[in-house]
């Protein structure tokens, strides 16, 4: 997270760092570069589905891909083809957030006709108030989440998500943490976390086309 203070006392104590994304504010000797945080694979498919008015739902907290979706999202590369609406939920408003932020942006005179929720707890929470408005899934609304995890495929309709590969990741960070120690001083290491793969179901399936279970 942005400006974590525990980072901040273990600097103070000499230990060295290693963080998943950057973070801003934090003086890691490494840095697992996530890039976009998986925004740039969900949104493209989203723009690819048919989607133009998507609702981007955030946490209030500065994590690390938090920061590196809306650094994507400031870079407006579909301008002229898709808006995006920005709303930040506290993380431990979980579900109920992600209900409250979506069935406001409904309501709204331009509602979405998708919905990008990194954190699944707020896509579940998206999926009940598009079915609370009396709208369909994904017809209406469609939706998707960063993490492939239960939560996106025991939903109803089974979320499109994303398989950020979470072993490989950590097997990186640790072999980034290893080089460090053997290597102090000199400039921040960075390496480049494995790319995410698109799990796409039904909740995005707009085109004909086979989805997974």
């Amino acid at each position: 997270m942005a400006n974590d203070e525990r980072c901040r006392e273990l600097e103070d104590r000499g230990v060295q760092l290693v963080t998943i994304g950057r973070a801003e504010g934090v003086a890691a000797r490494g840095v697992v570069d996530r890039a976009h945080g998986g925004a740039d694979t969900s949104l493209k498919h989203l723009l690819e589905q048919g989607a133009r008015r998507v609702l981007v739902l955030q946490t209030v907290e500065r994590y690390t891909v938090a920061g590196a979706a809306e650094r994507y999202l400031q870079q407006n590369p579909h301008a002229g083809h898709m808006e995006t609406q920005v709303l930040h939920i506290p993380v431990a408003d979980g579900v109920s957030g992600g209900y409250r932020a979506t069935r406001e942006a409904l309501q709204s005179p331009s509602p979405p006709d998708a919905i990008y929720a990194p954190i699944d707890a707020f896509a579940l929470g998206a999926v009940d108030a598009v079915r609370q408005a009396g709208l369909q899934i994904p017809t209406d609304v469609m939706i998707c989440t960063n993490f492939d995890g239960p939560r996106a495929t025991t939903s109803e309709p089974p979320l499109t998500a994303l398989d950020l590969h979470l072993p490989e990741m950590a097997e990186t960070a640790g072999q980034l943490l290893l080089d460090c120690l053997d290597n102090p001083g000199g400039q921040p290491r960075v390496v480049q976390a494995p790319e995410p793969t698109l799990r796409p179901r039904e909740s995005t399936a707009r085109r004909t086309e086979r989805v997974l279970p």
